[in-house]
């Protein structure tokens, strides 16, 4: 069996520890080629490389710490900007997270013979947060950049716990009525969805880059700061720089929990006539009474980056009420045409199958992600009148033979079909069918049958169109796995049938005594099917490590999307697959090419105490 390459720890003089990354994992349509790392121009905004040392993990840095690396941009290019990134676990439980200052990589080949370019980026102490995920982005595109050795300096030490009696942390701060955050003094800022944000001369700077999301922003001094909103007192206000119009929205959350939030649009729009006071009212959000302790500021919500820059002072919790209310982004409302518009990610909690995920901030701008088959979400509309409606759908993949199917209380009522859209956040609109809708309360359900992708808002529209035919239920099929684990060293949890379709804890194999697995899966729907062999158990239903590595799949052509999963069309039968070998597209398993010269694969990095 082949052996698995151990990454063995050693502590400095100043007690941290040094681990040794292994960025082996492309993502978004990143490339490596050995040690050279590429951000193509065809890739995903959010393309990057992921640390598949697992080892490491959790990563803290309560006295902070530092990441250092040997780099050098290969090519006629002078120079290479990177960035690390540290997260809570892998997308899409991502927070607490924070982005590492980037760091400016020189071309070898400018420098004098015998000199390598050595780098070395500090972490700031994190506090007690704790990391299971680090990845590394290229910030130019079309750029080698060839990156070895990068080692992870961390705390050796176990956190200290949070007094279970009295759990707030002592270097928080609570604010009074009329307190602000000056950013005169350091705070933590981390950025995120291509806005930089950095404190320039005593003002919070944000650079929303061209091609930015239209979630992206920053975070302010995460876990540090108390807002203790009351119903009595829901009033945030911000002094806002701009020169183009805007709006701004504001988030409060709980650091330790992200999904315990509330997000508000200034009450008026910034005009874009540079310096100007904004009021958030957070009135009847979960903010009151919470003592969220976490700020997140979103410049020129909704709409995608242009190069503007934005920036911040002065953020105070005002206090008092406001008579303004805040419109709530979730609504559904007919506008002057009797259009009604569904944000796909206000689906009801209670009525949801699966792990998906809200892709940025609930409202316009944000979208449902990680759309899987087998899962579904659904949605409480009010239809104001009884007629027939236009189905359309705002939905983007970079699968092949994607199937929604959709139900109107449970009444099979549409279906659509589509191919990649050419990115996760490259939206294309799909028509749907004309269906007759009764006046009043409808529950609407859109479950995932094949392919999977992310949906950003579907809407419905009056028509005088007749009402099409609904579609036929589509039909299922069993399909039967085998794969063949005698090259690998099998855990002892056994081998799955997991990612794709099959989410991330899957479906247990069954061993057949000589170390091929086999699975029959009943029901699977007539389709494009994606998955990978999986060699142990998920630990938490969130983790996405164990699986096997793509580029057999990808040397031999079996490999689709951008994860690079193995794929099955399941058509008009009953499937059995034939045996292949873990990480293969064949019975034989797969050998990697002799990497290139200079390069050593598999040797005991070493490591110099400074």
């Amino acid at each position: 069996n082949d052996a698995t390459v151990q990454f063995e720890p050693l502590v400095n003089d100043n007690d941290q520890i040094a681990t040794a990354g292994d960025f082996s994992e492309a993502f978004g349509g990143t490339s490596i080629d050995g040690s050279v790392y590429t951000f193509p121009s065809s890739a995903e905004v959010w393309g990057g490389f992921a640390n598949m040392n697992e080892a490491m993990y959790p990563l803290s840095f309560v006295n902070g710490g530092s990441i250092s690396f040997d780099a050098s941009v290969i090519g006629e290019a002078n120079r290479a900007d990177i960035r690390f990134r540290l997260e809570y676990q892998p997308h899409p439980n991502i927070d607490p997270a924070y982005d590492l200052d980037v760091v400016i990589v020189a071309n070898a080949d400018k420098w004098a013979a015998g000199n390598t370019n050595e780098y070395t980026v500090n972490i700031p102490p994190q506090g007690s947060n704790t990391y299971s995920s680090l990845i590394m982005y290229i910030l130019d595109r079309d750029v080698g950049v060839s990156i070895n050795n990068v080692v992870v300096n961390s705390d050796g030490g176990d956190i200290s716990p949070v007094d279970p009696v009295d759990p707030v942390d002592p270097s928080t701060v609570t604010l009074a009525v009329g307190d602000s955050v000056d950013f005169e003094t350091d705070v933590a800022i981390e950025s995120f969805g291509g806005v930089n944000g950095s404190i320039v001369n005593g003002v919070l700077e944000a650079v929303k880059e061209s091609g930015a999301e239209t979630w992206g922003g920053n975070v302010v001094a995460k876990g540090f700061i108390v807002y203790p909103l009351t119903a009595t007192d829901t009033l945030m206000t911000a002094e806002v720089h701009s020169t183009v119009a805007a709006t701004i929205r504001m988030k409060l959350e709980l650091a330790s929990d992200g999904n315990q939030s509330a997000e508000v649009d200034s009450i008026v729009g910034h005009t874009g006539s540079g310096w100007e006071t904004l009021t958030f009212n957070f009135a009847g959000t979960d903010a009151i009474g919470a003592n969220f302790d976490t700020l997140v500021l979103f410049p020129n919500f909704g709409v995608a980056g242009a190069g503007n820059t934005y920036q911040y002072d002065n953020v105070t919790f005002a206090g008092g009420v406001s008579d303004v209310v805040q419109p709530d982004p979730c609504a559904v409302e007919a506008d002057q045409s009797g259009i009604l518009l569904v944000e796909a990610e206000c689906y009801d909690p209670s009525l949801t199958v699966g792990d998906l995920a809200t892709e940025g901030a609930v409202g316009p701008g944000g979208n449902l992600g990680w759309f899987d088959p087998a899962e579904s979400v659904s949605y409480k509309i009010n239809v104001p009148t009884a007629g027939n409606y236009a189905l359309s759908y705002s939905v983007a993949t970079q699968n092949s033979g994607v199937t929604i199917e959709v139900s109107v209380d449970d009444v099979l009522t549409d279906a659509i079909t589509f191919d990649s859209t050419g990115g996760w956040t490259t939206w294309a609109d799909q028509t749907g069918r004309v269906v007759t809708l009764a006046e009043g309360d409808q529950i609407i359900k859109l479950s995932m049958v094949a392919g999977g992708g992310n949906v950003n808002s579907f809407t419905l529209t009056p028509t005088t169109a007749d009402a099409d035919d609904a579609p036929g239920a589509i039909p299922t099929y069993s399909v039967t796995f085998n794969v063949d684990m005698t090259a690998v060293d099998t855990d002892p949890t056994g081998v799955y049938i997991a990612g794709g379709g099959f989410g991330n804890t899957g479906v247990l194999m069954t061993d057949n005594g000589s170390d091929v697995w086999s699975v029959t899966v009943d029901d699977l729907p007539a389709g494009q099917q994606t998955y990978k062999f999986r060699n142990r158990a998920s630990a938490d239903g969130n983790d996405w490590g164990g699986f096997e590595d793509p580029a057999g799949l990808i040397a031999g052509g079996c490999n689709t999307g951008a994860y690079n999963d193995r794929y099955v069309d399941v058509v008009d039968a009953d499937i059995e697959l034939a045996v292949v070998a873990y990480g293969s597209c064949t019975a034989e398993p797969y050998v990697a090419p002799e990497p290139a010269a200079g390069i050593t694969v598999g040797e005991s990095a070493n490591f110099v105490d400074t």
